[in-house]
């Protein structure tokens, strides 16, 4: 590529101010970019965990209701044998 483009063997062994200004934007931008969607990424990670943690424990208070629920059907219709 070096051997196609010959002015680019200037900016690789003597990097101006502006390239260094360039690169060291780059590289911010860059890492700002990490960082929000590593942030972003476990921002969704905590909200399914709390949907998770909401699911088992929805099903878990259906499930105690309606064994009550069960349990009160079963006491009301029981008759005891005379």
């Amino acid at each position: 590529m070096l051997k196609r483009f010959p002015w680019l063997l200037h900016s690789v062994d003597q990097p101006s101010m502006g390239d260094r200004i360039i690169a060291a934007l780059l590289a911010v931008l860059a890492l700002a970019v990490a960082v929000v969607l590593i942030v972003g990424f476990g921002f969704v990670l905590l909200i399914a965990a709390i949907l998770a943690i909401k699911l088992v424990i929805g099903l878990d208070i259906y499930r105690w209701w309606m064994q009550r629920r069960e349990r009160q059907m079963r006491a009301e219709t029981f008759r005891p044998k005379a």
